[in-house]
């Protein structure tokens, strides 16, 4: 963990975390606990999947996670970092944590490890999820996620209120938020589990949107920016959009669940999400250094690698636009979700690619980023995020969750554009 010197200003709307909070120790301490993560014990559990274990991600990555630790293990939380590698198996591998012959988790290529495609790490961490919080509870977050408001505080106020009517809570920023045998998360996984047992067992998500019970589901909404509308003049964006939905098969399954009224099992998906969801605005809370930027990632790469002003130095005007996407973030992100997916190849390298890519770029002292990576450590935000009211939405589909209507047969997709009740935006996929 490095230190400085400099006395990095706190911007209005934030207060410093007691450093009794917090556990500063060492990074090859903190380390070493990642390495070799306790059984659960309790449901206070933040999730992180890398395939290959948490010694072999990428450095930016370590210090997300080891942010996460420092802020969250003395309130009571344990951060684990689940794998699947096999040589050698260590203390984070999922089979320590859960039964992956269980077919009523995994699916059958999970379990015999033949997943492929283009998709591979993504869909794996994806079948991880639901049985996570299905069986231990707790949250489950990317690798890339830059956590800076209060979790604990969240997590006491909405699920684990008995007076708070919420039994999820549902961030893009933080991911799935729930306690375990969560009946929204069983069927989503019972539904995923249908569509992974297709065609005799897939082994990729390719195409699953096209799948019968997937009929009903909204498309994804591809968001507007510098350079995409140029795409979708060449004919780009069809194709995006099914790439992503292959890549986040997993989100369009969610979606399709808070839409369904299923009369047989009582299962009311509108009412819950109206009811019992804590579900934040994707652009405000996770997305604000790409609309602050116009979704240019070299930008916000060499904004965020710029020092900041000296002593009786005054701001040029590159250092203002730094100093107000880094104040805003602080201020209104309740988290930074970085982007790696395949909307790269519409838009160019993004922030987190570039970051991944420049090993230590993220934390050089004196550095915006690293003013960034300061406030997530030491400060927090004064409020506690709001969940937009959605309001009571019409169902997409009435009827069995994995039974197929005639009107389904004979229907295209919705576009989620005319579906407010949910809101499945590219974004969200872009882990």
């Amino acid at each position: 963990m490095k230190t400085s010197t400099l006395q990095y200003t706190m911007p209005a709307g934030l207060h410093a975390i007691p450093l009794t909070q917090l556990d500063l120790r060492p990074d090859s301490e903190i380390d070493e606990h990642l390495l070799n993560p306790p059984q659960v014990s309790s449901e206070k559990n933040v999730w992180f999947y890398w395939h290959a274990g948490y010694g072999n991600l990428y450095p930016y990555a370590k210090r997300n996670i080891r942010t996460w630790h420092r802020r969250l293990a003395p309130l009571g939380w344990t951060v684990r970092v689940v794998d699947v590698c096999e040589s050698p198996r260590g203390a984070g591998h999922i089979s320590n944590f859960l039964d992956t012959s269980d077919r009523s988790l995994f699916p059958h290529a999970f379990y015999k490890d033949t997943i492929d495609g283009e998709f591979r790490g993504q869909l794996t961490s994806d079948l991880t999820r639901f049985p996570l919080l299905l069986v231990h509870g707790g949250i489950y977050a990317d690798v890339s996620y830059l956590q800076i408001g209060d979790v604990d505080a969240l997590w006491n106020t909405t699920v684990m209120n008995p007076n708070y009517p919420l039994t999820s809570c549902v961030t893009t920023s933080v991911g799935p938020t729930n306690r375990p045998g969560n009946l929204f998360l069983e069927r989503c996984n019972q539904l995923l589990l249908e569509l992974w047992a297709s065609d005799g067992g897939r082994t990729n998500s390719h195409g699953l949107l096209r799948h019968p019970l997937m009929r009903e589901a909204p498309e994804l909404r591809l968001p507007k920016g510098p350079g995409l509308e140029i795409m979708d003049g060449m004919g780009k964006f069809e194709e995006l959009r099914e790439k992503l939905s292959d890549y986040g098969i997993q989100m369009l399954v969610m979606s399709l669940v808070i839409g369904l009224v299923d009369p047989e099992t009582n299962w009311d998906g509108p009412g819950y999400a109206h009811k019992q969801m804590f579900a934040m605005d994707f652009s405000e809370d996770t997305a604000l250094i790409e609309i602050m930027t116009g979704f240019d990632g070299p930008k916000a790469f060499r904004l965020m690698s710029l020092p900041l002003p000296k002593e009786g130095e005054s701001e040029s005007p590159d250092q203002v636009e730094a100093r107000t996407l880094v104040e805003n973030v602080l201020r209104r992100s309740f988290a930074v979700k970085m982007a790696h997916g395949p909307f790269q190849n519409i838009i160019g390298k993004t922030l987190g690619i570039l970051w991944k890519e420049n090993t230590g770029s993220d934390d050089v002292l004196g550095t915006y980023a690293h003013w960034l990576r300061h406030g997530m450590l030491y400060w927090t935000q004064d409020t506690l995020p709001t969940a937009p009211d959605y309001g009571l939405r019409k169902p997409f589909k009435t009827g069995p969750l994995l039974g197929v209507t005639g009107e389904e047969l004979n229907s295209a997709p919705h576009s989620v554009m005319d579906s407010p009740h949910t809101r499945v935006d590219a974004e969200s996929v872009l882990v």
